[in-house]
């Protein structure tokens, strides 16, 4: 992976991260009332680092199952659509995660690439060290339950607003009726 570690400063006991990267964390969703104590430990479970812009982030190995923290920048989701080209589905900003789904289904197959659209800082926290900080802090899964729940119903809503293709069929001798029941009658078309 091509990123570069940023600075910290490790003592005997603790490793401390400059003030500004923790005052960035303490407006992250993920971390809304988790509190001093609930920071610290995110950042122990840290690694701080630096996504060049137009960089991949490589998800294999020990990045297969960790959720990464955008602190600065901004990454793109790009997927591959049915002609085979490479297609922009999302941004994610400052404040939000990637990762997520794969950390908590165990899952190590990803469908995405995820590519700093410009210079990136991101905090990286292994699988080991979220089991961590969520059996000191439960607070984080409950913040990511809420995270994940606003990202479907915003899909939700996306798909419900007549932008999502719709399929019909012609059923040779079927009538569809206002109860939503199937009788055999006459050619309709059949909408969904």
């Amino acid at each position: 992976m091509n990123m570069a570690f940023l600075s910290s400063f490790r003592t005997a006991l603790e490793t401390i991260y400059p003030e500004h990267l923790r005052a960035r964390l303490r407006n992250f969703p993920l971390l809304a009332d988790v509190g001093d104590a609930g920071l610290k430990r995110v950042l122990a479970e840290s690694n701080w680092f630096c996504l060049p812009g137009g960089m991949e982030l490589k998800r294999d190995g020990e990045n297969a199952q960790a959720l990464f923290l955008v602190v600065t920048g901004n990454l793109g989701v790009f997927v591959e659509d049915e002609h085979h080209k490479r297609r922009l589905v999302a941004h994610v900003p400052a404040g939000e995660t990637v990762g997520e789904m794969s950390l908590i289904s165990g899952d190590s197959e990803h469908s995405a690439e995820i590519v700093a659209l410009r210079d990136t800082e991101l905090l990286r926290i292994s699988a080991q060290g979220f089991d961590a900080l969520i059996a000191r802090h439960p607070r984080v899964m409950l913040n990511l339950m809420r995270i994940l729940v606003k990202r479907l119903q915003a899909t939700t809503r996306h798909d419900s607003d007549g932008s999502r293709p719709k399929t019909f069929a012609i059923v040779p001798g079927l009538r569809f009726s206002s109860d939503c029941s199937f009788s055999k009658k006459s050619t309709k078309a059949v909408g969904s």
